[in-house]
């Protein structure tokens, strides 16, 4: 019985995670799943989780597809624009990979990547609406769901992230750059979750 069949039933079901690997050696998450596959229901791949880069969750899955292992793909707004989401998710349904999950990612500056830039060109609600979309044979041609406040808030959390990678966490130079004062870079900082220590 495939996973939407069961949760259509309501039937309690077990996942478990498969982290892929740093690299293209796939043995450990290869022979990992197969030793579970007979206590699990399937296989949550994760889409470079904490923000380190790793081998992408639609390849994972289609390794992991081919063992005859069930899986579900994790689609991340953090790191591909629509198109390439799109694309993404074509390919995993024409390579048998029927189960999404939707994750907005973390923090790149989290990561082992800290000059990365988020792409967040859609977020999680518009991405759902890409996917029902493409069910129906149409391309999506959605667009964010932001307001002016909530668009100008990305933009200026975004701003602050890169003055303080820019700077290694010197909230001094980082207000510099953004030709602000330390007391209300520090007050914006704080109001978008922003720690200085993440970036030192």
């Amino acid at each position: 019985m495939h996973l939407k069949n069961k949760f259509d039933v309501g039937k309690f079901t077990i996942l478990a995670e498969m982290q892929p690997p740093k690299g293209v050696n796939v043995s450990t998450m290869v022979n990992s799943a197969v030793r579970l596959q007979n206590l699990v229901d399937a296989f949550l791949v994760p889409e470079m989780g904490n923000a380190v880069m790793r081998m992408s969750s639609l390849g994972g899955a289609m390794i992991l597809q081919r063992k005859g292992l069930e899986t579900i793909m994790q689609v991340n707004c953090r790191d591909r624009n629509r198109i390439a989401l799109q694309a993404d998710l074509l390919a995993a349904y024409g390579c048998g990979i029927l189960n999404i999950m939707g994750v907005s990612g973390e923090d790149p500056g989290l990561g082992d990547h800290h000059q990365t830039k988020a792409v967040n060109d859609i977020d999680l609600m518009t991405l759902f609406k890409a996917v029902s979309t493409l069910q129906t044979g149409k391309e999506s041609d959605t667009v964010p769901a932001l307001s002016l406040e909530d668009a100008v808030a990305n933009l200026e959390k975004e701003m602050i992230i890169d003055a303080l990678k820019n700077t290694w966490g010197n909230i001094n130079l980082a207000s510099k750059i953004l030709q602000t004062t330390v007391r209300k870079f520090a007050y914006k900082a704080q109001k978008y979750g922003v720690s200085y220590k993440h970036y030192r």
